[in-house]
């Protein structure tokens, strides 16, 4: 009996490693092209001072003031008035709903920042007053 079978085997076998670390490095150089290609996040911006934290955590606009500007958009997301609560991605991104046990017994679907009844949160004041000038001059260049 030859050797023959024994060399051959061993051949498609080197092989077939060579096309598995081929296939591997192809797979990652491909998935860092991808990475590379994404553009970065925006940060994050408040959806009543423009500063750079989440909405529920602004302790710069005072609570009557977020709530009327939140009665002017969506209760919800916060976003602008231009489509129907049931369609709002809000309800697929429960993060921002509040989560207070007497909202949610009471069945009262709203965004955490401008509900009653969740505990403030510390932040850094940086002036209320030329925050609330700012957003009264977005108000009025938006009715323009």
């Amino acid at each position: 009996m030859s050797k023959r079978p024994n060399d051959d085997i061993n051949e498609i076998n080197t092989e077939a490693k060579k096309m598995a670390i081929t296939w591997q490095l192809k797979s990652l150089t491909d998935k860092v092209k991808r990475e590379s290609r994404k553009k970065p996040g925006a940060p994050t911006m408040c959806k009543f001072c423009h500063g750079t934290h989440e909405a529920y955590a602004c302790n710069i606009i005072p609570q009557e003031k977020k709530l009327s500007i939140a009665f002017k958009r969506k209760i919800i997301c916060l976003g602008q008035a231009k489509h129907h609560p049931a369609a709002c991605y809000g309800l697929k991104r429960t993060d921002h709903l509040c989560q207070e046990e007497t909202c949610q017994k009471d069945f009262q679907i709203h965004h955490k920042s401008i509900c009653d009844k969740a505990p403030p949160h510390e932040e850094e004041d940086i002036g209320l007053d030329q925050l609330i000038r700012d957003n009264e001059d977005d108000n009025i260049q938006a009715t323009q």
